[in-house]
């Protein structure tokens, strides 16, 4: 009897403080990408996500946003139709994928205390200083490289910057300052262009003097964005770039024997013929083989470095729709795009002051660059996802708010 007491208030505290405890760790989850032991870090916070939003799943009986999660999970079929589940790839992505189908059902709902957020903006503010400590004295020995350093502060930012609009408490709103000014300092270090759109879309989404009653001109704003990023890599395309610039650098002459009879060419610059640092190279080698393909999916588990060669080898597709086009074909891509405008019609009809749109219109330029939302550097992903469609704290005082034409 005492054992079954025990095991029932047990459950009522882990269900009640949950959220608390996804709050507080949340920005935590760029480190999971991060190098070892800092990824245990990462590995902690996404483990606390999972379990917060299976107990959300378990207690809610109504979704908000039923549809797109469905749709993610039409995905996965379709991903599995064209390649089956049948290596470690493939069930790390369904696991993905899963997993944002269940943040898309459960976060719209989700709500901490005040003292988890007030935690959560402690972390940030360590987050963001850990990168710029990273990136200014330790040589990339945490995250690797500047671009997913510069990514996490800007997380860090994109959650301070939304706590800090929900909060009543004026200290809250001199703490989040730090986060937001050592987000700042990475950036400038690091010169990351990605980090910057993510970082800077969330405050002039804020700040843009949107019309009172409008929520539509808003969604379509975004829908507007979200077409011209998913449609960059094939604005910029040139068939002539596939397959060129890929081979490494010609091997010279030993005692052994002479070079190769045909010399390879030399490895251009960096930046390519657009700046965009030879991801213009990459995109086309990857619409081409997927042209090549009948725009047809290769399958779940699939990644674009399979066509990549030379100095490209290994490499992700460095942009989220070109790599989606490469899994789920242009059906799969054109599903997940539908389920953004779903998203983005929902973040829509929020107050004013909610910076969940804006987070996601920097989530999906961040996209244009890096793979985030579904897969790769997937602990930043998860954290846009929640910090987007999370409900703002104190939103429920229509009061203290701009809406719609639903303020009091």
């Amino acid at each position: 009897m005492k054992l079954s007491r025990y095991a029932y208030y047990s459950w009522r505290v882990t269900r009640n403080r949950s959220t608390d405890f996804l709050v507080a760790t949340l920005p935590l989850l760029p480190l999971l990408s991060a190098q070892a032991p800092y990824r245990w870090a990462g590995l902690y916070a996404i483990t606390g996500v999972a379990a917060a939003v299976g107990i959300a799943l378990f207690q809610r009986r109504t979704f908000d946003l039923l549809a797109p999660a469905m749709i993610l999970v039409g995905m996965l079929l379709l991903g599995a139709y064209f390649s089956g589940i049948s290596n470690r790839q493939a069930l790390h992505q369904v696991a993905q994928l899963l997993m944002i189908a269940g943040v898309l059902l459960v976060a719209p709902q989700l709500r901490a205390s005040p003292a988890a957020y007030l935690a959560s903006i402690i972390v940030c503010t360590a987050v963001a200083a850990l990168a710029w400590s990273d990136l200014s004295f330790m040589s990339g020995e945490i995250f690797g490289n500047r671009n997913l350093a510069g990514a996490a502060a800007a997380c860090c930012a994109c959650v301070a910057l939304k706590i800090a609009l929900g909060d009543r408490r004026r200290f809250i709103v001199v703490l989040s300052v730090a986060p937001m000014l050592l987000a700042l300092q990475v950036l400038l270090v690091s010169q990351s262009r990605a980090s910057a759109l993510l970082m800077a879309a969330p405050i002039a989404w804020i700040f843009f003097p949107w019309p009172r009653a409008l929520s539509q001109f808003r969604a379509t704003t975004a829908v507007a964005v979200l077409a011209v990023v998913a449609l960059t890599p094939w604005l910029v395309y040139q068939p002539s770039l596939a397959h060129t610039n890929t081979e490494r650098a010609p091997i010279a002459a030993t005692a052994v024997g002479p070079a190769p009879a045909t010399p390879q060419p030399s490895p251009p610059s960096t930046r390519g013929i657009f700046n965009l640092s030879s991801r213009e190279i990459i995109w086309a080698t990857i619409t081409f083989e997927i042209g090549q393909n009948g725009y047809h999916g290769r399958g779940l588990g699939r990644l674009p470095s399979e066509v990549l060669s030379g100095r490209f080898s290994g490499l992700s597709a460095h942009n989220g729709f070109i790599q989606l086009l490469y899994q789920f074909g242009a059906v799969g891509l054109l599903l997940y795009c539908s389920a953004c405008i779903l998203v983005i019609h929902h973040l829509a009809q929020r107050p004013l002051l909610d910076p969940g749109l804006g987070i996601f219109v920097g989530a999906m330029m961040h996209e244009v660059f890096e793979v985030t939302l579904t897969q790769n550097n997937f602990g930043v992903g998860l954290l846009l996802w929640l910090a987007a469609l999370m409900p703002l704290q104190g939103a429920n005082d229509t009061r203290r708010f701009r809406t719609h034409g639903r303020a009091a």
